[in-house]
């Protein structure tokens, strides 16, 4: 339980020697400048909402993940997410998440505007929730679940084009524009292991 806020001008880092992690109930992060969010471990946490103003976002959970809009600190430091991923203010940024154990559910938008790319891994399963209608807008839309579990992103997303892969389960996919549906190549560097 509890937060944890976190604000920088120019990055949050999380480094892999001795690859500490973040333990807590909610975590929102944001980057006010030029900078990413690698915030890569195998990290506790059970709500996240993070922002960068120009830059990406890599993000590692190792269990159940909700993705959600986190207000402002009162009397704090930290401003606050307008939505759950946001890269949106500049463009062909990219988000990277993956939850290592346990499944991933969309309570927020998740934006890198109209380009750039979103990577979503899970082992048990995707999902986008009825309540708020929360979307995802992006260039690129990459979903793979490693284990036993449905991709469930019914709302009305801003997608250009499509690639989604579970091992065992169901696909259910609603898009609101001209969709292309493609096979999406694996993220170097990132968690995104791509679909075949």
């Amino acid at each position: 339980t509890g937060n944890v806020y976190l604000t920088s001008v120019t990055g949050v880092s999380e480094v892999s020697t001795g690859t500490p992690r973040i333990t807590t109930g909610t975590l929102g992060m944001l980057v006010t400048g030029t900078g990413d969010i690698d915030v890569n471990n195998a990290n506790l946490v059970t709500t996240l909402g993070a922002k960068t103003a120009n830059g990406n976002i890599k993000y590692t959970n190792n269990q159940n993940l909700n993705i959600t809009t986190v207000a402002a600190n009162t009397g704090g430091n930290f401003a606050g997410t307008t939505n759950g991923l946001d890269t949106s203010a500049s463009t062909g940024k990219t988000i990277d998440v993956k939850v290592s154990t346990g499944s991933l559910t969309l309570n927020s938008d998740v934006t890198t505007n109209t380009t750039g790319n979103v990577y979503l891994t899970s082992v048990t399963g995707i999902t986008e929730v009825s309540t708020g209608t929360p979307k995802i807008t992006t260039g690129t839309l990459g979903m793979l679940v490693t284990g036993t579990g449905d991709i469930d992103v019914n709302n009305a997303n801003l997608v250009t084009t499509l690639g989604a892969k579970t091992v065992n389960g169901n696909i259910k996919y609603t898009n609101n524009q001209n969709l292309n549906i493609t096979t999406v190549a694996a993220n170097a560097g990132g968690n995104f292991a791509g679909t075949t």
